[in-house]
């Protein structure tokens, strides 16, 4: 079906406190999308994050990828900035996307 990652304790230099974790990853097989998987995941993720005592929880998510910003922007999170990431020749644009927990 699915799966997520949150990785806790990860600073983001684009929110300014250290009480930060990321959302590295919601991934759902094509044949669940319409099922609200990534949602299911998010919410599950979030309330781990917030039940820790995070403040805040960023994301990158690629600049092409308008379904995921879209889904990620209906659930509160909000452009931060964007940044880079480059391996061997190619290069790759990201959107940095966080929420406010508590």
């Amino acid at each position: 079906m699915g799966y997520a990652k949150l990785k806790l304790h990860s600073p983001s230099p684009f929110i300014d406190s250290k009480n930060v974790c990321q959302l590295q990853k919601i991934y759902v097989l094509k044949d669940f999308l319409s099922q609200k998987v990534g949602l299911a995941l998010q919410t599950e993720l979030l309330q781990k994050a917030q039940s820790d005592g995070f403040e805040h929880i960023w994301l990158s998510v690629l600049k092409e990828n308008k379904r995921a910003i879209v889904f990620y922007e209906k659930n509160g999170f909000a452009f931060l900035g964007s940044h880079s990431f480059q391996i061997g020749a190619e290069h790759f644009e990201f959107h940095a996307m966080g929420k406010k927990l508590l």
